[in-house]
Parts: C-alpha cells; structure tokens; sequence
C-alpha cells in the first residue's frame, strides 16, 4: 500500500520461538525483561521489547511450571518486576515511550490474560495520587543491579547509577 509516497508494508508476524528454547534461555530472558523495564532508554523499540521478553518468560512458565530447577530461582524477581510493569512505573513509562501497543498486538495476536501486551490500556487507568521517595543506592543495591542487567542494558545501568538514587513511587 502507498501513503503520501510511502510505500507501507503489513508487518510479518515473527515465528514463535517454542517452549523449550524460551527454558534453555530462561535466565537471560528474565534478565532482558527486568533490563528494559528498569533501564529503558529513551526509545520506543526497546520498550517494544518488553512484551516480548514477558511473554517467552510466561510461555516457559506456562509450559514447565513454576516449579521447575531453571524457572523457580526467578520467580521473585519476575513477580516484583510484574508489579511495577503494572503499577504507576508502568503508566509513567507507556506515557513516555513511543510504543504503537495495537499495532503490537495485531503483529503477535497475544490472548488478553497476557496483560503485558496491553499496558497501553492500563496506562488510561486513573491516576492515583502518587509520592516519589528517593532513595540513595548502597553497595549491595548497586550489586544487585549489575546482577539483574546483562551486556546490552550495561550502559544504561551506568548511566541509571551516575545519578545514585532511584526513585520509589509509593501509592
């Protein structure tokens, strides 16, 4: 199709990467996951990955448990990453990000329990009245992130503990 002398492609959806595969890359996945939510930079296409990242984390879950020796160490952490993805850190970063959410989901047709697929809707949720509290990091905080961030999301980590505080929205 042809607008304004642009020539518009449908997108190709991306083939499905199977549950075994999203197991055997369970710790990195969880790592990008909490990455691009805690770290995001200034740009769309990596917020555009973090339904991505969730859903391969939830189709490993969905397939082998919760239980199961890989996936079971990283519950907490993809719990409380869950929490604020759909808290106000999460309207606040839809509202910032330059992320086309129906477009998204046309392109990967996620069922509606996947509710990461549709932080675009739950960004329109009224606000609540909302206290930031910042806190300076410690050592063993700035240890945790290093823990939690692979190569990719190192520079903006670095740049997320120049400033050595981390704000805390409390409802």
């Amino acid at each position: 199709m042809k607008v304004d002398g642009i020539v518009w492609q449908k997108p190709v959806k991306p083939s499905p990467r199977s549950a075994e595969e999203n197991l055997q890359d369970f710790p990195n996945l969880v790592r990008k996951y909490r990455g691009r939510v805690l770290f995001v930079k200034d740009s769309g296409l990596e917020a555009t990955e973090i339904p991505v990242f969730r859903d391969r984390i939830q189709s490993a879950i969905d397939a082998y448990g919760w239980d199961h020796p890989v996936i079971a160490p990283f519950r907490q952490q993809i719990e409380e990453t869950d929490e604020l993805l759909r808290g106000e850190y999460g309207r606040l970063l839809v509202r910032e990000m330059d992320v086309d959410y129906p477009r998204l989901r046309e392109l990967y047709e996620p069922p509606p329990s996947h509710w990461w697929w549709y932080l675009d809707k739950l960004a329109r949720v009224p606000d609540r009245k909302v206290v930031a509290v910042v806190v300076p990091f410690n050592e063993r905080e700035i240890e945790k992130l290093y823990e939690i961030v692979d190569e990719d999301d190192r520079d903006n980590a670095l740049e997320f503990l120049k400033s050595s505080v981390y704000a805390k929205i409390v409802t």
